[in-house]
């Protein structure tokens, strides 16, 4: 069969890429591979539409179009079609393809059709139709590439119409017996047109919020066009973050744009973009979040975001409200002075308990610049330390930077407190053992009252470890059933007062514990001292009228003592301490001390003296009570005195003149009654006064002596308060006048 060529149009040579605002799709072969599925084939009665892509040689692959060829009229404007149709919104700029072409009648149309809505109205920018004046009949192969304008329409279609109102016949030739009519379009590469922008709408992600923000976080949004998202990008102040390009092979193919669709991108509900928030410095940015659709049309949104990726530093001041001691309470408020120099606020806290072998920790948020927890409570009693560091409001906290610690001590439970039993060689002694498994004993006290009575009385008490320890006074206390109750505190405040005893009876004792002693004290006679018993033990008895005070009225003298238990036995070989008094008070003075013999006698020599107390002091054993025994000496002033003349006559005058004895003379001096023995008794006729050292004088003149009178004077010494002697007398003197 003749080949003839088809009309020849002006060859538009195909672009590179697409322009801005236009995209190309590709079909059967070309830079799309052996793909098809832009086009959509339908064809009438006689007529078929069909792709063999990739296209082979000769005519008749590829997308194609054609008059059936198994026989048959086919009717008036019945055809067979390829229609491509342009996303909404958009346009068809172009298509270039590889054509190849039958049309062995002029009543065949076989070409391309531009148009709208009307199917039937276009324009016919490229083949061979009915009724076009030049177009002659024959073949063409896929060795003719074109490039066709499509207007701006929104469809196109490669099409095999029969155009004879008779009819076509699709009978095969005898030159061509397989194809009658036949368009096909090989490399096809449609250029569509697009200035819609993308839509796009923030979904979620931290990036969106008005906070703070830190490290990489991500912004999340809807994204829509009407021809598919091509790439999404994020700017921070203008320099690109992060691009996702949906024509990345190495992505999914859900998300990945295929250029063979008619729309070739897809729509994201939601997709995200991250960004890396370190790179930027702590402050305030803009942020920019695009979309670029297939066209490369871009649409974006623009967001102020603040950043601070630098952890806080650290607390300082960190205290515990009401110090670090310990309390029963388990309520603790914790304050802190924040750091300088920050760019985000502190906003929270954390903190590590540590204690009992365990930590425990946790975050408690707050308003800006935080500066204490309160209501902080710890897991059980015991010791703990807290340390803390804050969070600012992008999330920075550093454990790093966490503060010197502080302790919570916490002990709710009252230490306990038991009597133990007493000490046979220490009955006096009363012991608590005190139990505290928390904060330890503060302070332990022992008190003790009669029977029945009302007023406590404290013991001195002392505190040793776990022993609480107080001496009963059996000396000072009288005789009698007592009870006994301890006190203790911990060092968090909690209190017990108890009176038991470890086997659960009530503490209470009967004075006195320890064995009574005593100092028999005589003069001049002896203990009586006998052998008794199995082991002939030697014992005393004090003689008659010896007793714990013995009183005696000399300047000096020699005294026997003995002492013994209340059961008479000796306490042998003891030291008793010797002290005086004098009997105008002060201190007491301390004497040589005694000891006793094999059978508790001892011997004192008392001094020469003024009236005093002397005591004998037994300290006393831990199971035998002290004793103390007294000797008061009366001892009668002293003074001497002299007379200047024996003989004298009435009118003239004598002086007196004296000394008092044994010192102590009060300061100021001491009054001296003077005294002459007159009708029958002793009257005082002058009361001089002594000096500093005890010397006095007095003048007296005879006035009233009638005939020779002798006269008898003599000093009287009267006991005063100032004075350590009892009342005394001078020896007398005489003096004989003349009247």
């Amino acid at each position: 069969m003749r080949r003839w060529p088809l009309l020849a149009l002006v060859w538009l040579a195909l672009p590179s890429g697409a322009d801005a605002g236009t995209y190309d799709v590709a079909a059967c072969g070309g830079p799309a591979g052996a793909a098809q599925r832009a086009f959509v084939a339908t064809a009438d009665l006689l007529m078929e539409a069909y792709s063999i892509c990739p296209p082979q040689n000769g005519v008749g692959t590829g997308i194609a179009t054609k008059a059936s060829s198994r026989g048959g009229i086919a009717r008036y404007g019945a055809g067979a079609y390829q229609v491509f149709e342009a996303p909404p919104g958009a346009s068809l700029q172009s298509v270039s393809f590889n054509v190849g072409a039958i049309r062995l009648h002029d009543f065949w149309s076989v070409g391309l059709v531009a148009y709208d809505g009307d199917f039937n109205s276009g324009d016919l920018p490229y083949g061979c139709y009915y009724g076009r004046p030049g177009c002659g009949v024959g073949t063409s192969t896929f060795s003719i590439p074109v490039s066709v304008p499509l207007y701006g329409h929104g469809r196109f279609r490669f099409e095999t119409r029969c155009f004879n109102p008779a009819g076509c016949p699709t009978t095969a030739s005898p030159f061509d017996p397989a194809n009658r009519a036949l368009f096909s379009a090989a490399n096809v590469i449609v250029r569509v047109q697009d200035q819609t922008l993308p839509w796009i709408g923030p979904h979620h992600g931290e990036l969106w919020s008005d906070g703070w923000h830190r490290g990489h976080q991500e912004a999340w949004a809807h994204f829509a066009d009407n021809v598919g998202i091509m790439s999404t990008r994020i700017y921070a102040d203008g320099a690109l973050e992060q691009i996702v390009d949906f024509r990345d092979l190495s992505l999914p193919e859900w998300a990945r744009c295929d250029f063979t669709l008619r729309k070739p991108c897809k729509d994201f509900d939601p997709s995200g973009l991250s960004l890396d928030t370190s790179r930027l410095a702590d402050g305030e940015h803009s942020m920019r979040v695009e979309a670029v659709d297939a066209a490369g049309n871009v649409a974006s949104i623009d967001h102020q975001i603040r950043v601070d990726n630098t952890p806080p530093a650290k607390a300082s001041g960190v205290r515990i409200e009401g110090g670090e001691g310990w309390r029963s309470g388990n309520d603790y408020t914790v304050r802190w002075s924040n750091p300088p120099g920050q760019v985000a606020p502190i906003t929270a806290a954390h903190y590590e308990l540590c204690g009992n072998g365990s930590c425990t920790g946790g975050r408690v948020p707050g308003n800006d610049n935080i500066d204490g927890l309160s209501q902080l409570a710890v897991p059980a009693p015991g010791e703990y330390s807290l340390r803390v560091w804050v969070e600012d409001a992008a999330g920075n906290a550093d454990v790093d930077r966490a503060s010197d610690p502080v302790h919570l001590r916490f002990d709710d439970e009252p230490p306990s407190a038991v009597f133990e039993r007493q000490d046979p060689e220490r009955p006096t002694r009363v012991a608590v053992a005190l139990g505290e498994r928390g904060s330890g004993i503060a302070e332990a006290g022992i008190e003790i009252r009669s029977e029945g009575g009302r007023q406590w009385q404290e013991l001195n008490t002392s505190l040793d470890g776990a022993i609480a320890s107080g001496e009963v006074d059996d000396l000072g206390l009288p005789d009698g059933r007592y009870e006994l109750r301890a006190h203790a505190r911990d060092q968090a405040g909690n209190e017990r007062t108890s009176d038991r005893r470890r086997d659960g009876s009530k503490m209470e004792l009967r004075l006195p514990v320890r064995l009574a002693s005593g100092i028999a004290l005589s003069h001049g006679a002896r203990p009586r001292c006998v052998r008794r018993g199995r082991h002939r033990t030697r014992r005393c008895r004090p003689p008659a009228g010896a007793g714990a005070t013995l009183i005696v009225k000399r300047h000096r003298a020699r005294v026997t003592g003995l002492v013994r238990t209340a059961r008479g036995q000796p306490i042998a070989g003891v030291s008793l301490s010797v002290a005086q008094q004098l009997r105008t008070g002060g201190a007491w003075g301390a004497l040589p001390p005694v000891t006793s013999d094999a059978v508790g006698r001892f011997t004192f020599a008392a001094p020469e003296g003024p009236s005093r107390t002397v005591r004998f002091r037994y300290a006393g054993t831990p199971r035998v009570k002290p004793a103390v025994g007294e000797l008061r000496m009366m001892v009668s002033a002293r003074s001497a005195i002299a007379v200047d003349r024996r003989s004298v006559r009435n009118g003239d005058a004598i002086r007196f003149t004296g000394r008092l004895r044994g010192g102590h003379v009060p300061e100021g001096g001491k009054l001296i009654d003077l005294q002459a023995y007159y009708r029958g008794t002793w009257r005082t006729f002058a009361a001089p006064r002594t000096d500093a050292r005890g010397r006095w004088s007095y003048g007296y003149r005879f006035g009233a002596t009638r005939g020779t009178v002798r006269y008898q004077f003599r000093a009287r010494i009267r006991r005063e308060a100032a004075y350590p002697y009892e009342l005394g007398y001078s020896r007398r003197v005489s003096v004989t006048v003349r009247g």
